[in-house]
């Protein structure tokens, strides 16, 4: 008899204390603690909400042009790569032209791939030749850049003489194409013409120096759908990482910067901020905004003095491969040992060139984890070798928007230039398509024949976007 009563007392004891966690459990979930938190940098919240264009970097405010006897020059500080660049070499080109314009004067605009800068992976044999700026950077010839071919097919195609100047600088986002445009629209310029977008990521990586990030623990257990369980967690698991060493604190250019930044934030929301297949979080809303808020500075300037404004955005290279990928923060350690395993094994069959192999593991691999830019960046690799261009595409389309270092440029970016010109005037296209269907004929060849790298173009490339600009600035 007193064994039954222990029994019974012990049943009673777990049964009260299993509804006491219950209602705690389900007491957390009504009030919302201990869920995924949204966080993001005050700076962040600022472009974002505020629409301000916080996150700028600039290292020298001296004029990008100076007088010089008649004409108007390069400031030397900048022809030598010493100047207002993210890295000590913005380079710019050597310009000289008169105040008052004698014919049609276009600037060429943007970062790097405006001014025609050499690519630093190049692929295949080099057959056309090269000059250096300041600090030894390698650019194509005047010529065969931009603002030289736009100027070669005016002439030819439309009998246009005209001033085609390249004011590309070296590592400008559009915060400094912006500057560089203020000041070039005081010599009357008939056009101003853009290639830009890459340059969005490392603008605000270094925008964003200093900030330190918070400890968000990683949970990789079974027991993470429980509150109860993250609430202890959360108390425990960051304050042991206070006492080892402090968070840490986001410093230069690289990819990480961005990428530590997002991944931080999937880790506070509890999974990828993605919905609908685009991405959610703050970094890639914020380089939004503040693309649109400087396009509408540059068209707007520019519509006040009488001159019309040209924009191509770039066009990602998606045959590189992602800076920087994060595993989804909802997975438990059991999967994501399964998903690295695949991936494993999907390199191997890479080298054996058992393509579909290749895909069939891959696709086990993201059946485990949905959000990982190498995953479908690889499934893209084994769906062109069997030329399934359309599938490929797709695949690499999704490791792009899931590559959080934002150091490409993005599609959506031209969506953001057409939204401007249509609210106020200026023209534009998106090559986007144009890639696209030849990607659907040629595979990701399209942007080897194309690219030096991983954003800028070799001069068959430029001839193509030379082409679109021309089209642009002579089209009724």
């Amino acid at each position: 008899m007193k064994n039954i009563n222990i029994r019974q007392k012990l049943i009673f004891g777990l049964l009260f204390t299993l509804v006491f966690f219950i209602c705690v459990e389900v007491t957390l979930r009504i009030v919302g603690i201990a869920e995924g938190q949204q966080y993001a940098p005050p700076r962040l919240i600022k472009v974002v909400n505020d629409g301000k264009l916080e996150g700028e970097y600039i290292q020298s405010s001296v004029p990008f042009f100076q007088k010089k006897d008649k004409y108007i020059v390069t400031n030397p500080q900048y022809a030598s790569g010493n100047g207002a660049g993210f890295p000590a070499s913005g380079a710019m080109r050597k310009l000289r032209f008169s105040p008052t314009p004698t014919k049609p004067r276009y600037f060429v605009l943007g970062g790097s791939a405006a001014l025609g800068q050499q690519g630093v992976d190049i692929k295949v044999s080099i057959n056309w030749p090269t000059e250096k700026l300041g600090q030894g950077v390698s650019v194509l010839p005047e010529k065969l850049s931009l603002s030289g071919r736009i100027r070669s097919l005016l002439s030819q195609q439309k009998g246009i003489e005209a001033e085609v100047l390249n004011a590309g600088m070296i590592a400008q986002d559009s915060g400094g194409v912006r500057r560089i445009a203020m000041e070039v629209l005081q010599y009357k310029p008939t056009g101003l013409i853009l290639y830009l977008g890459n340059n969005e990521g490392i603008g605000m990586a270094f925008g964003m120096q200093g900030e330190q990030l918070p400890w968000v623990p990683e949970i990789r257990d079974r027991f993470r759908f429980s509150r109860i369980y993250r609430v202890i967690s959360d108390k425990v698991i960051p304050a042991r990482q206070r006492f080892s060493k402090p968070p840490p604190i986001l410093n230069g250019t690289k990819p990480t910067v961005l990428g530590q930044m997002t991944r931080t934030q999937w880790r506070a929301a509890d999974q990828p901020l993605f919905e609908d297949g685009q991405p959610t979080d703050s970094v890639y809303l914020a380089l939004q905004k503040r693309l649109k808020q400087n396009l509408r500075s540059i068209v707007n300037a520019a519509n006040d003095v009488g001159t019309k404004v040209y924009i191509i955005t770039t066009v990602p290279h998606l045959d590189y491969p992602p800076f920087y990928d994060a595993n989804s923060p909802n997975l438990v350690e059991k999967d994501i040992q399964a998903y690295t395993q695949r991936i494993g094994q999907a390199k191997q069959f890479e080298k054996q060139k058992k393509w579909q192999d290749m895909e069939n593991v891959l696709l086990e691999a993201l059946s485990y984890e949905t959000h990982h830019a190498s995953g479908y960046y690889l499934l893209g690799t084994a769906l062109e070798r069997q030329k399934k261009y359309a599938k490929s595409w797709e695949a690499r389309n999704k490791a792009l928007l899931l590559d959080i270092s934002r150091k490409r440029s993005l599609p959506v970016y031209a969506d953001i230039a057409q939204s401007v010109c249509h609210e106020d005037s200026c023209i534009t296209k998106s090559l986007y398509p144009y890639f696209q269907k030849e990607a659907s004929r040629q595979g990701m060849n399209v942007f080897r024949q194309l690219y030096g790298d991983h954003e800028h173009l070799n001069p068959k490339g430029i001839d193509v976007v030379s082409r679109e600009f021309v089209k642009l600035m002579t089209e009724k």
